[in-house]
């Protein structure tokens, strides 16, 4: 049979053919370049090729246009369709935006959140409070006293008159039940113990228990235990489930801790008499390092004013 009468193999030029491998392995041919992308479709069959031939009686329908089958020799991977490729595209980049529409809301809230702490910081704004400073004038709502009406119920940060969100009046100016101050606190000369925490952290709470006994022991001692992000019901309900007798407020929105500069819960301050941080305490704190730092407020240092020094 000349060249010209032998039928070509699959229905292609013998030169689209893929060169068989000289060893004769039928599978080690260049793998496509669409194999490298994912687009190359299971090869495996489930069901075996009908047999006889081709005609239209009794036989397989002729294959469209299109969908001819490669004969069982030719294993060469069958394109995908490119619209499957292109949706799995569309729904990846659908995923990213949203995604990043997220992640940008979020970082704009945080910015919004900061901002509108730091106009509530009073003169200081959002920071911390370092040792040797003075504490920061606040007026803070009470949990262990009547609920402020008409849901005035954010803490005081203003140092003077008008100070926008940080507050109207002056903190130490108010005058109410409901209602406790730096300045009151601290009247009479005596050091304050201010601790903040949250409400559902057991670390935190189990430390305004150890403050709440201690302050019977030492008497002269100002304490104030504050809940942050705390609301006026659920604080007075802790209160009497842990029967404190300390006066306890709480920061709504949690101005107060960020103008102390709480990084976490529990955050004790030690204020000497003169108004100033003496000591910071930050995370958990035992009864022992508690009372510690209750002595040293009530100890004056030696070489103080007032104080008798040995052999004079």
């Amino acid at each position: 049979m000349s060249d010209r009468e032998r039928p070509a193999h699959d229905g292609r030029p013998d030169g689209e053919r893929p060169a068989a491998p000289p060893d004769g392995d039928p599978f080690g041919f260049a793998p496509d370049e669409r194999d490298r992308h994912g687009d190359a479709p299971d090869l495996r069959r489930s069901d075996p090729e009908p047999s006889g031939d081709d005609s239209d009686e009794g036989g397989a329908a002729p294959a469209a246009a299109g969908d001819r089958q490669p004969p069982a020799d030719d294993l060469r991977p069958v394109p995908g369709p490119r619209v499957q490729r292109g949706a799995r595209m569309g729904t990846v980049g659908r995923a990213v935006g949203v995604r990043y529409t997220v992640l940008v809301a979020i970082l704009m809230l945080v910015l919004v959140s900061i901002s509108l702490l730091t106009r509530r910081g009073g003169d200081g704004g959002a920071g911390t409070i370092a040792v040797g400073s003075r504490l920061p004038p606040f007026a803070a709502p009470l949990a262990t006293a009547p609920k402020l009406p008409g849901g005035r119920e954010d803490v005081n940060l203003a140092s003077r008159a008008g100070q926008g969100q940080a507050g109207k009046h002056p903190a130490c100016s108010i005058r109410n039940r409901s209602v406790i101050t730096s300045c009151a606190l601290l009247k009479g000369g005596r050091p304050l113990v201010l601790v903040m925490f949250t409400n559902g952290m057991d670390p935190c709470v189990r430390v305004v228990d150890e403050l709440d006994r201690l302050r019977r022991e030492t008497p002269r001692i100002a304490t104030l235990a504050v809940a942050f992000g705390g609301e006026h019901d659920g604080t007075a309900e802790l209160v009497r489930r842990r029967r404190w007798t300390l006066p306890v407020a709480y920061d709504r929105d949690g101005a107060l801790g960020a103008r102390l500069g709480m990084p976490v819960c529990p955050f004790v301050i030690f204020v000497g008499a003169d108004g100033k941080v003496s000591a910071r305490e930050v995370g958990t704190l035992d009864a022992d390092a508690l009372r510690r730092g209750i002595r040293r407020l009530v100890t004056p240092p030696a070489g103080a004013p007032g104080v008798a020094q040995p052999g004079r």
